[in-house]
């Protein structure tokens, strides 16, 4: 294979960024909280006292807190809280932020600083959504935690706001164990849905309002949206229903074709309760897992019902920071405009997908790729197994995308080699499915309310449940766990599937059919090994024996990597200070939040965005406030 062969196999991603690249380039470890970060246990608990009401309590809890906050008593309300496991995670509401804080002491000192500054929380109502309920979960074999669950309604000098606190029995009376506060609308400025609803055209008048909405042909917006996948569209409706003015850039030829383009089998392995996009679920006939090409379909009617405006075939090529905190956007769309038009806008977005959608192969040593005569290719290049009938393939990665590539490859009549470079989470995701996604169900709440419940659990809290989930579930499955043992295949089962998401955006596989094949030796299996160097017909492992595989083809598995979400966008900012000053992206900062997505992105009117449907869904509402709120100050909405 001749080195400009390989190029085109090879998706640009730079491996160092000379002098531009931040200096910690990709993830610096001592800003990311690691897998194995300590975090405070879950509390003792004593049960429910015999004949004690449980909204009662709940109502005597919050009230006495707000009452202590409100008179500024906020060592008496840090007395409220577990010393040590006592957890308040804000969204907005009261740090203008995204923090979680550890313990009473971190709760009584964020208390001090921003509780009178954003005028506290008033007209406190128990929430007529959430039923109060007492709860328990199991710790070990011998021990579970009981505990009151509640939501509540505020009103604060930002907006409305809402929250869930949990709150346990001990011997020292009812203490707060979790509290999650949330920005639930700026004052003055609803979402236009519902009885907000506009009234609708004049006859006639829709078609040419709707062209010269989105033509901008003698104004700019105030937001670009880089990317009109999934998290692109559902940012641009948040920013719809809120009346701010966004444009969505998309390369593709057609909405939904990140989706469309990938390989054919392709099938999403969250539940269709989990994936639902803001305001315009999908319909009840939706099947439970999604086709990706169904999803895309979907995407493209979404945008068009949401009324969103959006250019496809149009590519970002320059951004630049201006010196009146607005952004010039250069870009090409050869549809609309020949040459580069030039945008000044105020927000620029940048939702580009997990590591900027850079995915890159592991390139061995210069010159090696000249002696190898079949093909490389990353997954987001491997369409369908048609061209590899009869062939040797090798799959590099052992997470969802290559379990699912190896699976297409078997069945479209390929020998099929995986190269599993270490350890990987799997389960059954039919056998858990009421453990995985316990507030999406077909008989659960709203994907409002769920996401309420699942995302008001702190990131230890959900650490820490997690594990004991996780052999729970290992329980469930020992018998498919054990089969894979035995033919090799490396588990890793320590954490639960989020923090593994959280912290590397994939690393796990729901088990979909490939397992078997693996267990059944229909897919050769390697462990512990990764590519040494290439020959001729083949690759050299790099184990003691220097196995040699005759192949015709390898294909990297996304784990090989996407780089950090900088890596799509330092190609395009022109200036080397801005370059520089990046963050990285994903991982867990030391508020115990996800690092620099959903907020302002080392500079102001800057920002990234990324999740799955279901964070971008929770996620994509506090976006689009901040984004209204500067709006709003400076007299623009």
């Amino acid at each position: 294979m001749a080195v400009q062969d390989i190029q085109t196999c090879i998706l640009p991603i730079p491996t160092t960024l000379d002098d531009s690249a931040p200096a910690t380039w990709p993830f610096p470890s001592a800003a990311t909280k690691s897998l194995d970060a300590a975090v405070p246990p879950l509390p003792e608990s004593r049960p429910l006292p015999l004949g004690a009401i449980v909204t009662d309590v709940a109502q005597s809890w919050i009230s006495n807190l707000v009452q202590s906050l409100d008179q500024a008593k906020f060592t008496e309300a840090k007395e409220a809280f577990l010393e040590e496991n006592g957890f308040w995670r804000d969204i907005m509401a009261l740090t203008w932020d995204f923090k979680t804080f550890v313990g009473n002491s971190a709760i009584e000192s964020m208390l001090k600083e921003r509780y009178i500054a954003t005028g506290g929380m008033n007209n406190i109502k128990m929430s007529k959504d959430l039923k109060t309920t007492y709860e328990t979960v199991s710790v070990d074999e011998s021990k579970s935690l009981s505990f009151i669950q509640a939501g509540f309604t505020f009103h604060n000098s930002i907006g409305k706001g809402g929250g869930i606190f949990r709150i346990v029995n001990t011997d020292a009376g009812w203490k707060g164990w979790t509290l999650f506060t949330t920005l639930e609308e700026l004052h003055g400025y609803p979402e236009r849905i519902g009885p907000n609803r506009k009234h609708g055209d004049a006859h006639g008048e829709y078609l040419p309002r709707r062209a010269a909405e989105t033509s901008f042909e003698n104004s700019d917006p105030r937001v670009i949206i880089i990317g009109a996948g999934h998290t692109g569209l559902e940012i641009a409706a948040r920013l719809k229903v809120l009346g701010v003015e966004a444009l969505v850039l998309e390369r593709n030829e057609r909405i939904g074709d990140n989706w469309r383009n990938r390989y054919s089998s392709l099938t999403l392995h969250g539940v269709v309760h989990y994936d639902h996009l803001p305001f315009m679920p999908f319909p009840k006939s939706w099947p439970t897992y999604s086709p990706a090409p169904k999803l895309a379909n979907f995407l493209e009617y979404y945008a068009e019902a949401m009324e969103l405006n959006v250019w496809t075939s149009s590519n970002v090529i320059g951004l630049t920071k201006l010196g009146d905190e607005r952004w010039e956007v250069e870009m090409e769309s050869p549809s609309r405009f020949s040459g580069i038009r030039k945008m000044h806008v105020r927000h620029v977005v940048a939702a580009l997908g997990f590591g900027g959608s850079q995915p890159k192969i592991p390139v061995p040593k210069p010159g090696q790729l000249d002696f190898f005569k079949g093909k490389v290719l990353h997954t987001t290049q491997f369409k369908n197994a048609s061209e590899f009938q009869g062939k040797h393939v090798v799959v590099v990665g052992s997470g969802t995308s290559g379990h699912d590539c190896c699976q297409e490859l078997y069945h479209g009549g390929a020998k099929v080699t995986m190269l599993q470079r270490s350890g990987t989470y799997v389960l059954d995701k039919d056998r858990n499915a009421k453990l995985l996604l316990r507030f999406y169900q077909e008989d659960g709440p709203a994907p409002e309310i769920a996401d309420r419940l699942a995302f008001s659990f702190p990131l230890p809290v959900t650490k820490l449940i997690g594990e004991r989930t996780v052999r729970v579930m290992a329980e469930n499955d020992k018998e498919l766990l054990q089969n894979l043992r035995n033919v090799g295949f490396q588990l890793e089962m320590h954490y639960s599937m989020l923090w593994y998401l959280y912290h590397r955006g994939g690393g796990y596989y729901l088990e979909a059919g490939c397992s078997q094949l693996i267990i059944d030796r229909q897919i050769s299996l390697h462990s512990g090994v990764e590519i040494e160097r290439f020959v001729a017909d083949g690759i050299v492992l790099n184990d003691k024996e220097q196995t040699e595989i005759k192949c015709d083809a390898v294909i990297c598995y996304r784990a090989t990597g996407y780089g950090d979400g900088r890596a799509g966008v330092i190609p395009l900012l022109k200036q080397k200070e801005v370059r520089s000053s990046l963050l990285p992206v994903w991982g867990v900062d030391d508020h115990w939040e996800l690092m620099s997505v959903w907020r302002e992105w080392c500079h102001e009117g800057f920002y990234y965005a990324y999740g799955n449907l279901a964070f971008s869904r929770f996620y994509s509402k506090f976006l689009a406030m901040r984004i209204l709120k500067k709006e709003i100050d400076e007299g623009k909405a």
